[in-house]
C-alpha cells in the first residue's frame, strides 16, 4: 500500500498511525485530513500528534506535514480509535477546499 492509501484507511477507520517525517525519529498521531494546499499545490496531511519526536515540543494539537516527506507509515491496529471531535478540528475550513479525505 502507498502512503496515501494507508493514511486514507486510517482516516476512514479513525485509527492512529506511526510514521517518520523527513527521515527523523518516529512520531505517532491521529490523521484527520489529506488535502491539496491551494497556495502551492502540495499535498498535506493534518495530524494531531500524540507521541514521539516533535521539533516544536508540542503534542496533542494539529500539525501539518508534507505527504511526500512521510515514510514508514503504519496503522496502529492495537490502539483505540480516535474521535473526530478535536477542539481545533474545523472540517469546513478553507484549508480543505481541495480535500482528498477528511474525518
Amino acid at each position: 500500500m502507498s502512503t496515501i492509501e494507508i493514511l486514507t484507511e486510517a482516516i476512514q477507520r479513525l485509527k492512529p498511525v506511526s510514521f517518520t517525517y523527513q527521515n527523523s525519529n518516529e512520531r505517532i498521531g491521529n490523521p484527520y485530513a489529506i488535502f491539496i494546499l491551494n497556495a502551492n499545490g502540495t499535498t498535506k496531511v493534518h495530524v494531531v500528534q500524540t507521541a514521539g519526536y516533535t521539533s516544536s515540543g508540542k503534542l496533542n494539537d494539529f500539525k501539518q506535514f508534507n505527504l511526500e516527506d512521510l515514510a514508514n507509515v503504519a496503522i496502529l491496529e492495537d490502539e483505540p480509535s480516535f474521535t473526530p471531535d478535536h477542539k481545533n478540528y474545523k472540517p469546513e475550513s478553507d484549508y480543505y477546499s481541495n480535500v482528498i479525505i477528511k474525518a
